[in-house]
């Protein structure tokens, strides 16, 4: 399903009558949206809920880009931070950007940040290149937590190995 929101700096079209599956849909909203093309400094083109690539069910993807497409994978879960950590990882391989968005509320963010800590969670992150995002829905604003890396996908790894080898000829 392909949400369309009504904020101009992310998509174009408005139209924000989604249809939510699951309670954790709600995460993924303008606020989270507004944060990643300003993050990344790229338009959003779409936004996919309950995306089934390569027979992997994630809970979104995103397509963002000026000139050049990438993907951002995002698993949401408004408390098992264990659970989203995995999931997120088992799906890293599949997109460009990938992001957990946790329900956590920002005025409990110091026990959110020491049960990842403790659990080892935060260094798999980063490991990972995982980037983390709270959603904070009382005080209405998203927060990037943990910043993620770019991935080049199989394919663009060998498209721009084979542009580099042409310009050097």
């Amino acid at each position: 399903m392909v949400i369309k929101l009504k904020t101009e700096t992310v998509l174009e079209e408005q139209d924000l009558k989604a249809e939510y599956c699951c309670i954790e849909d709600k995460l993924l909203d303008d606020n989270v949206l507004k944060l990643l093309a300003k993050h990344h400094q790229e338009k959003i083109i779409s936004v996919v809920r309950h995306s089934n690539n390569f027979g992997v069910e994630c809970d979104a993807y995103i397509k963002i880009g000026k000139t050049v497409n990438r993907t951002i994978g995002i698993e949401l879960k408004d408390v098992d931070l264990s659970k989203v950590v995995e999931q997120a990882i088992k799906r890293r391989e599949l997109f460009n950007y990938s992001y957990i968005v946790t329900g956590t509320f920002l005025s409990h963010f110091w026990s959110a940040y020491d049960f990842m800590y403790r659990r080892h969670l935060l260094g798999k992150l980063y490991k990972n290149s995982i980037g983390w995002i709270i959603n904070d829905k009382i005080e209405n604003k998203a927060v990037l937590i943990v910043l993620t890396r770019l991935k080049l996908m199989p394919l663009q790894k060998f498209n721009s190995a084979q542009s580099s080898s042409q310009s050097s000829l």
